[in-house]
């Protein structure tokens, strides 16, 4: 019988108070995990499968998700990752409404982009020309 994984509560790092945090990680965090920022992932070098919220697919390189606010997800990895590898296997922004400010969101301007961060209550994965 397969255990079950536990959905674990990932604290980003952010002590310089910064908008948004920059990564580039030579591995894919295979833990079921959530947390208050949203994710922008964009993987270069892996493939394999996503779990995110209710949905299950594949990842590639060039593949583009974004993850909203507390959106349970994981991914695993159909290669065997080279630990002395340098480069990156993806690269992650994460951030908030509350990094970005809410003096900067009440801009008239920012009105399309305020919406956006709303209707990541869920999350995308963007192809072909969108994800350009």
């Amino acid at each position: 019988m397969e255990k079950r994984q536990r959905l674990v509560r990932e604290l980003i790092p952010n002590d310089k108070g910064e908008t948004f945090v920059y990564k580039q990680e030579t591995s894919i965090w295979p833990a079921w995990h959530y947390h208050e920022e949203i994710d922008i992932l964009l993987f270069l070098q892996s493939s394999g499968q996503h779990i995110t919220g209710d949905y299950i697919g594949e990842f590639n390189p060039g593949t583009l998700l974004v993850n909203g606010p507390n959106v349970p997800h994981c991914f695993t990895s159909n290669t065997v990752p080279d630990v002395r590898a340098p480069e990156a296997a993806i690269i992650v922004i994460q951030f908030s409404a509350k990094s970005i400010g809410d003096d900067l969101l009440s801009k008239p301007e920012m009105s399309l982009i305020q919406d956006y961060l709303h209707s990541t209550t869920r999350s995308f994965e963007y192809f072909g020309e969108t994800r350009s």
